[in-house]
C-alpha cells in the first residue's frame, strides 16, 4: 500500500525540518505565535501559510506587496499549489519544501531517505533556483543525470529545452561541431549547416556529462562561452547564446588539473554550486527501496533486504537495476527467487565479500585492510583480475596492493 505523502519544510541554513501532514497548516512569520519563527529582515509578522490537502500543498501569501515569490513570481491570497523541491522566497529568506512518503523524501525521479542523500537533494533543489553553473560529483551510476534533470524542472528555465551532451563521446572535428556549430563545408563530411549544442538549448539547461573527458582544445572553447555568452560556429559567425550549464563528472577534476588534463580557470567557471551524489554503500536504506521499485511489482524474496544491504554496489543504481532486471527474466517475470539472486550476485561482482572491509568506511584498521586484499592477491594469478573483483577504484586497489607489498618485504 502507498504511504500516505507528507511534506517537510524547511529554512536552509537552519536546523531541522517541520513536517506538514494532510490535512495540516503552518504558518511562517517573524511572530513568536506564528508555527515557524523567522525572526529576520523583510519577514512580515505572518507572512505564508501552507496548507496540505490530499496529495497538495498549497501556499497562500499573508504578507501582500509582492513579498513572497516562487520562481521570481509574486505569490498573491489565492492559493497556489506547489511541488517538491519548490523554494519559495519570503523577501530575501528562502523556504524549501520537499515532498516525502514514510522517510523517503522525493524530488522529480530521485527520492532517498538516507541522510546524505537528502541533504544532497536539499542543495539541488536551492542551487535550482539560481543562473550558476552548477557541478554534480559522484560515481558511475549513483544518478547524476536525474539530477540535472531535476535541477532544470525545478529552474524558471523548466519551459525551455533540456539537452544533453556525452563529452566523452566527442572527438576530431566534431567536438566544436556538436557543442557550437559549423556551417556546411567548414570540415571534411560537413555537408550542411548544423546548430551546435549551445544553439539548440538557447533559453534553456544544456547538460554536459562525463565533463572531464572533454579535450584541450574544447575546454578553451567553453571557457570563452562561459565568460562572454558567444558561441563560434565553424566556418560562420559568432552567435549569442543563454544557457544555463549543468555539468556532471565521477572523475577528480583538482587532480586532473595538477595532471594538466583540465583547466584551472575553466574548472571555476563550472564549480560555481557544487553537489555530491554519494555512492549506494553509503547510503543502505536506499538499497532495498530501489531494487524493489526496479522489480516492477514483484515481491522481494524473504531474506533478499539483507543479502542486498550487504552487497558494496561499486556500480551504484544502474548495477541495482541490472541486477533486478536479470532477476525478473529468471524468474520468468512472476516468481523470484533468494537463490536466484546470490547466483546474480556472485555473477556480477564476484569475490568481492573480502573487500566489504574496504567500503563504506566500515572499518580503519589497516591491518584488516591490507588483510582484505592479500586475500584476493593470493586466489588470483593476475593482479588486474583481482582488482576487477574487488570492486575498487583502480587506483585505490593499487594503492593498497603497494601497501600489502610493501609490508610484506618489511
Amino acid at each position: 500500500m502507498m504511504q500516505d505523502l507528507r511534506w517537510l519544510v524547511c529554512v536552509p541554513g537552519t536546523n531541522g525540518w517541520r513536517r506538514l501532514d494532510v490535512g495540516t497548516r503552518l504558518e511562517l512569520g517573524s511572530s513568536p505565535a506564528c508555527d515557524v519563527r523567522i525572526a529576520r529582515p523583510g519577514v512580515a509578522t505572518r507572512h505564508l501559510r501552507l496548507q496540505a490537502s490530499g496529495q497538495r500543498l498549497e501556499a497562500v501569501d499573508l504578507a501582500g506587496e509582492g513579498r513572497t515569490t516562487l520562481a521570481g513570481k509574486s505569490l498573491t491570497a489565492r492559493p497556489i499549489a506547489l511541488q517538491s523541491g519548490d523554494l519559495l522566497r519570503l523577501g530575501a529568506i528562502p523556504v524549501l519544501v520537499l515532498a516525502a512518503r514514510g522517510d523517503r523524501v522525493e524530488i522529480g525521479d530521485l527520492g532517498s531517505s538516507a541522510p546524505k542523500m537528502i541533504a544532497a537533494m536539499q542543495e539541488l533543489a536551492v542551487a535550482a533556483t539560481t543562473a550558476w553553473p552548477v557541478l554534480i560529483a559522484g560515481e558511475s551510476g549513483v544518478g547524476k543525470e536525474l539530477a540535472a534533470r531535476a535541477i532544470h524542472k525545478l529552474s524558471d528555465r523548466r519551459s525551455g529545452p533540456w539537452l544533453a551532451v556525452n563529452c566523452a563521446t566527442l572527438t576530431g572535428d566534431t567536438v566544436a561541431a556538436e557543442l557550437f556549430g559549423a556551417q556546411r563545408g567548414a570540415y571534411t563530411g560537413a555537408t550542411e549547416n548544423r546548430k551546435g549544442a549551445f544553439e539548440r538549448a538557447d533559453g534553456g539547461t544544456l547538460f554536459l556529462d562525463e565533463i572531464g573527458e572533454l579535450p584541450a582544445d574544447a575546454q578553451a572553447m567553453l571557457l570563452r562561452v562561459l565568460e562572454v555568452g558567444e558561441v563560434q560556429v565553424l566556418g560562420g559567425p559568432v552567435r549569442q547564446v543563454d544557457v544555463r550549464i549543468v555539468c556532471a563528472t565521477h572523475r577528480d577534476l583538482p587532480r586532473h588539473v595538477a595532471d594538466g588534463r583540465f583547466r584551472l580557470d575553466l574548472l571555476h567557471r563550472l564549480d560555481v554550486a557544487h553537489i555530491h551524489l554519494p555512492p549506494v554503500r553509503e547510503r543502505p536504506d536506499d538499497v532495498v527501496a530501489l531494487f524493489t521499485q526496479f522489480l516492477d511489482g514483484l515481491p522481494l524474496p524473504v531474506g533478499a533486504a539483507s543479502l542486498l544491504q550487504a552487497q558494496p554496489w561499486p556500480g551504484n543504481v544502474r548495477q541495482l537495476r541490472n541486477v533486478a532486471k536479470r532477476l525478473q527474466l529468471r524468474g520468468h517475470f512472476h516468481q523470484l527467487r533468494l537463490d536466484d539472486l546470490r547466483a546474480l550476485l556472485e555473477d556480477v561482482a564476484p569475490g568481492q565479500a573480502p573487500l566489504r572491509l574496504l567500503q563504506g568506511g566500515r572499518t580503519d584498521r589497516k591491518a584488516e585492510r591490507h588483510r582484505a586484499v592479500a586475500d584476493l592477491l593470493a586466489g588470483e594469478s593476475q593482479v588486474s583480475t583481482a582488482w576487477r573483483k574487488s570492486g575498487l577504484p583502480r587506483g585505490t586497489f593499487f594503492r593498497y596492493v603497494k601497501e600489502v607489498r610493501m609490508a610484506a618485504t618489511a
